[in-house]
């Protein structure tokens, strides 16, 4: 059987979401079928422990290598040069077959181009839209749905270099998509995460689309009957990109209807940045309010609430992938209620084992929650349904097809790569490039934009152009730019014209515009590939 590496930012014991709890199953499983398994993950940690090294733990006859994580948001997780170094050593140490990523913000992206050149098979499970969305949801500030994926600049204009330079969010997207590119396959647990992807420009030809599945002891299904009152479970993190504060509207329009009183009841599992404001909502309700918020589940625990349930909400305004609670509604068989975004309408069947409503209109939501509470026996026909359907979701089954991915990997993808446009020097944002992530959404998305100092020299070699941002030149990036005879596309401030060998090679812009138009015109495009069949 081949050694495989489970890699994830969070491990069991700690739980964020979902992802994690999948690539503990798979670990395990895995471990069961006879694969030799390691895992490479991350803990969340304070500021005071962030420097420590990577530490190893045994977990369930697991070998997990552990490091600490600092709580980094989008401008700095997608690139960490430490976690960079400790994972070739874990790479040297374990020797694997197979690298296995799942969640990377934290630890990285470069962990992939790292396993790829190590000589291991690359397979990526994708849990959302962080491949292509810093901000992993595709809600802009506005909340408004992001459909031009060119735009990322409107959440976040710049990141830092490694020295704290500040860079265009283009080159955080340019990188984060070359390392996801290394890949050999990749997974999709639902057909919307899938299609975004393919929307985003990826090659969809080396994906396979394989459901996360729920273990189905462990949410033991029962038959729901009508009684007097029905019982609803929100079990999600209170934030606005779940839905929060559409479902606490369409709580309110329930509790002012008193042809509804004493016939529902809410419970309210999790927390998040909306729980305070999600309290102060219920607090002039009173003691008799028929909500009740208890906190993080644990899932110890979840079982518990899932048996007391008759129907699981679900109100998110982002596209989610494959939600765990709606897999944990079928198996527990519950009925449902789901916003009608990314991958939650493939796990309800409108009217048959619930309903799906508009995201974010509260009186939707309530409308259909009055619904089951007037007429029960729709709660007893939806539960039935999902009784019937639980086998199509046993994570057996999903584990016996990644069991025969990984021990028959697909052979590494064919093809040119997409040209490597290596960038240097210093962006400053009070000069020349003010505005420059904006300007950069022209650059044709057939180019790869590459920070020189998150690329190995390898990479560097393969550069078809050297941008120059700034008045400082990258004297080392210039003299190997030189001796290869890569154009040079630099600030006229800059003066390289008058360098020895340089005049040749140099392309001199004044504004951004210019810039990008010579970039365009200097980098080739790749010969196209014949496409592969879908994987």
């Amino acid at each position: 059987m081949p050694s495989v590496l489970v890699v994830s930012n969070v491990f069991p014991p700690q739980i964020v979401g979902g992802a994690e709890l999948v690539a503990y199953r798979e670990a395990l499983a895995l471990k069961r079928t006879g694969f030799d398994v390691s895992v490479f993950a991350g803990m969340l940690e304070n500021e005071a422990l962030v420097q420590s090294r990577t530490f190893i733990e045994a977990r369930d006859d697991l070998q997990v290598f552990r490091l600490p994580l600092p709580g980094m948001g989008p401008d700095k997780g997608f690139f960490r040069q430490e976690v960079n170094r400790d994972f070739a050593q874990v790479l040297r140490a374990v020797e694997p077959d197979i690298v296995h990523f799942h969640n990377l913000p934290l630890l990285g992206t470069g962990l992939i181009p790292l396993a790829r050149e190590f000589g291991a098979r690359v397979v990526v499970t994708l849990h959302d839209t962080w491949g292509f969305c810093l901000t992993q949801t595709r809600l802009r500030p506005s909340l408004e749905l992001c459909h031009d994926f060119t735009e990322c600049d409107i959440c976040l204009q710049w990141v830092p270099g490694v020295f704290g330079e500040k860079l265009p969010v283009r080159l955080r997207s340019d990188y984060v998509r070359w390392c996801l590119e290394q890949a050999d396959v990749f997974i999709s647990p639902s057909q919307s995460l899938l299609d975004s992807y393919g929307q985003a420009g990826f090659p969809t030809e080396r994906f396979l689309r394989i459901s996360n599945g729920i273990n189905l002891d462990a949410f033991p299904g029962h038959q729901r009957e009508p009684r007097g009152k029905v019982d609803f479970l929100c079990a999600s993190s209170i934030a606005e990109h779940k839905g929060s504060r559409t479902l606490w509207r369409a709580l309110g329009i329930l509790m002012q209807d008193r042809e509804l009183a004493g016939r529902w009841e809410m419970t309210i599992g999790g927390e998040g940045p909306l729980a305070k404001e999600f309290d102060e909502f219920l607090a002039p309700y009173g003691a008799d309010a028929p909500v009740r918020r208890v906190g993080f589940i644990s899932r110890t625990d979840i079982s518990g609430h899932y048996g007391r349930t008759d129907v699981v909400v679900l109100p998110s305004v982002c596209p989610e992938n494959e939600p765990v609670t709606m897999l944990e509604a079928i198996a527990s068989g519950a009925a449902q209620i789901g916003a009608r975004i990314g991958g939650i309408p493939e796990l309800i069947e409108e009217g048959r084992t619930g309903f799906l409503v508009t995201p974010g209109d509260a009186e939707d939501l309530a409308g259909a929650m009055r619904r089951l509470i007037l007429h029960p026996e729709l709660v007893r026909d939806f539960s039935a349904r999902n009784l019937a359907r639980r086998a199509e979701f046993d994570e057996r089954r999903s584990l016996r097809r990644l069991a025969d991915l990984l021990t028959d990997p697909p052979s590494p993808p064919a093809g040119a790569e997409h040209p490597i446009v290596l960038c240097a020097g210093d962006p400053d944002p009070a000069g020349v490039s003010e505005g420059l992530s904006r300007r950069l959404r022209s650059v044709s998305g057939r180019l790869r934009l590459l920070w020189h100092d998150w690329v190995d020299p390898k990479v560097r070699e393969r550069a078809e152009v050297l941008w120059v941002f700034g008045d400082r030149p990258p004297f080392g990036e210039i003299a190997r730019a030189i001796q290869r005879g890569i154009p040079i596309v630099a600030p006229r401030s800059a003066a390289l014209e008058q360098l020895a060998g340089c005049a040749a090679l140099v392309r001199s812009y004044e504004t951004a515009e210019m810039a990008v138009d010579l970039i365009e015109r200097l980098a080739p495009a790749p010969e196209q590939p014949q496409r592969a069949g879908a994987v």
